[in-house]
């Protein structure tokens, strides 16, 4: 074995020693498991402790075209007992209640879910977004809770719910929702 092929094995073997030290201090730091195991992360056990135990999802029925209707659901559960939990709908100027509650406030039981629903008609054309918060006061100035948003956007005769925000610039005045 000459010179040069002595050097790319002594280079290869260091390459591969480093290696083995990087991935033993990436594994004992946690950094596999956030890379390789994703889907873990959403299916915590009620015995580990989330970011939040409170959960909120919201939805619509589907996309309404200007002057067309839509149901709203708003779902809120929680791992722990939530008392003096509120949820707020913030509808953008591109909506107006028809019917239904943007304002809930209450306790929710330990492993307890609430769902409020609403009736909303779009009135202008444009990319809005509805806003969603859930959450309850814990402890001095803390806040547990969870945000949700539904991006919509209303033509005359057609309208789309997106996954992402729209760029900004583009029409997402907020309506201010008053608690009844």
């Amino acid at each position: 074995m000459g010179r040069t092929a002595r050097k790319k094995v002594w280079l290869y073997g260091f390459i591969a020693a480093l290696s083995c030290l990087l991935a033993g201090a990436c594994y004992s730091l946690g950094v596999f498991s956030l890379l390789f195991e994703p889907q873990r992360r959403s299916q915590l056990t009620s015995e580990e402790a989330p970011s939040s135990p409170i959960d909120l999802e919201a939805s619509l029925s589907g996309a309404p075209p200007l002057n067309q209707f839509a149901e709203l659901t708003c779902v809120v559960t929680s791992i722990f007992d939530a008392p003096n939990t509120t949820i707020l709908v913030t509808l953008p100027k591109g909506f107006i209640l028809v019917s239904g509650d943007l304002y809930w406030s209450g306790g929710i039981p330990e492993n307890g879910k609430v769902e409020i629903n609403a009736v909303i008609k779009a009135v202008k054309v444009g990319n809005w977004t509805i806003k969603v918060t859930a959450g309850y006061p814990f402890g001095g100035d803390s806040w547990y809770g969870d945000v949700d948003s539904v991006y919509v956007s209303v033509s005359e005769n057609f309208a789309y719910i997106s996954e992402k925000p729209f760029p900004s610039g583009d029409s997402d005045e907020i309506q201010e929702t008053e608690p009844s």
